[in-house]
This record gives structure tokens, C-alpha cells and sequence, in this order.
């Protein structure tokens, strides 16, 4: 197998996000919302927030799926908060990569502009449904489903390209 420095830093990134997300799914059925919180470190917090946003830039991935199990396994928000502010994280990060990529390359998308609307509807609906009709246990199994689905997708493309 020739790997190249991008192909094995996809299959770590996939093994990582599928192990979290794994992990999550098992450790679900006992998260409330009563988890004792950390203190966050704020060097600490933008240092992380720096890397995940690089990271999220250079693959090319919005990011809260980084910053998602990083919140969860520090501790430093509730189980549900951790949907939002990912979320938050996802735009800023969605923003910056269309000021990157400059107006050439937004306005030579084409047909995929139109799904822009569907995209915020559907997020509409999943900020309602994780923030006001889940259990944290059930937004916590969505969560790792979501992890587990990201991490299985990039180590199936590693598989298939080499």
C-alpha cells in the first residue's frame, strides 16, 4: 500500500472520528444533563479552536465534527450545548472557507447554490429536535451516529483510492 502524507492523514482522521463516535454510543446510556462541567483553560481553548479550525480548512470538513467529541470529552459544555456551538463553529469555518476560496469560486458552483436552502432548513430542523425534543442521551447517540458515519466514510475512500 503507497500512502501519501494527505491518504494517511485521512485514515487516522477516519479512525479517530470512528473511535469517538464509538465511544459515544457506549457511553451515551449514562449521559444527563447533570454532567459536572470543567473549567476550560482559555489558552488551552483557543489553542484548540486554532488547530481544529486548520484542520477543518484543510480537509475541507466544516469542523464541528472535530470540535464535537473535543467538547464532549473535555467536558467544558452539557451534552446538548455542544450541537450549538458546534454548529456556530461549522459556519464561521463555512465562512471562511468561501472568503478563501474568493467570489470566482462561489459564483462557479452552480446547481449546488440550490442546495443551500435545503441545507438550512435541514439544520433548522435538527437544532430543534437536539435542543428541544431529545434526551441528551438520544442527542449523544445521534451525535456518535454522525461520527461513526464521517469516520466510516473517509476510511472506505482510503480504501477504495489505494
Amino acid at each position: 500500500m503507497n500512502f501519501s502524507v494527505v491518504g494517511a492523514f485521512v485514515l487516522v482522521l477516519g479512525a479517530v472520528l470512528t473511535a469517538a463516535g464509538l465511544i459515544l454510543l457506549f457511553r451515551s446510556r449514562w449521559q444527563t444533563d447533570d454532567v459536572a462541567l470543567h473549567k476550560f483553560f482559555l489558552p488551552l481553548a483557543l489553542f484548540v479552536g486554532a488547530v481544529l479550525g486548520f484542520l477543518a480548512g484543510l480537509t475541507g470538513i466544516g469542523g464541528g465534527v472535530f470540535l464535537s467529541p473535543l467538547l464532549y470529552v473535555f467536558r467544558w459544555v452539557k451534552p446538548k450545548t455542544t450541537g450549538g456551538i458546534a454548529a456556530g463553529f461549522i459556519v464561521l469555518n463555512s465562512i471562511a472557507g468561501l472568503a478563501g476560496a474568493g467570489w470566482h469560486a462561489v459564483t462557479h458552483a452552480g446547481p449546488l447554490l440550490w442546495l443551500t436552502l435545503p441545507a438550512v432548513i435541514g439544520a433548522l430542523f435538527g437544532t430543534h429536535f437536539g435542543a428541544r425534543r431529545w434526551s441528551s442521551v438520544t442527542f449523544s447517540r445521534v451525535l456518535a451516529g454522525v461520527l461513526v458515519f464521517v469516520g466510516g466514510k473517509l476510511l472506505i475512500d482510503v480504501a477504495v483510492k489505494s
